[in-house]
C-alpha cells in the first residue's frame, strides 16, 4: 500500500511552493501510482496549517483521480522536495 508523505507549512511557506513548483509539476506523471498531476491547490488543515495537495488521474483510468501531497508528487517525479526549497530560500534570505 501507498504510504502519504505529508509535510505542514505555514501560509507564507506553501504559497511560495505553490509558485516554485507552478510549472514543474502539472502534466508530469508520477511513476509509482502510473497517474499524470492534473492540478494543485493549497489544503488547510486549520490553525495556521497547509499543504499543497496534488490532483492526479491514472494513466490506464483517466475517470480515476488520486490526491496526493507535494512532498509524495516530488519524489515521484524526481524534483527537489519541499523541505529543500524552502531551506535554499531561508539561505537566500539570511542576511550576510
Amino acid at each position: 500500500m501507498d504510504k502519504e508523505i505529508k509535510e505542514i507549512y505555514t501560509l507564507k511557506e506553501v504559497n511560495y511552493l505553490k509558485e516554485y513548483y507552478k510549472d514543474k509539476i502539472i502534466g508530469k506523471v508520477c511513476q509509482e501510482q502510473k497517474a499524470k498531476v492534473l492540478q494543485y491547490d493549497i489544503d488547510e488543515y486549520g490553525k495556521g496549517r497547509y499543504d499543497l495537495k496534488c490532483t492526479c488521474s491514472l494513466l490506464n483510468s483517466s475517470s480515476v483521480l488520486l490526491e496526493k501531497s507535494i512532498k509524495s508528487v516530488a519524489v515521484s517525479i524526481g524534483l527537489k522536495l519541499p523541505s529543500q526549497v524552502l531551506q535554499d530560500l531561508d539561505l537566500k534570505d539570511a542576511p550576510r
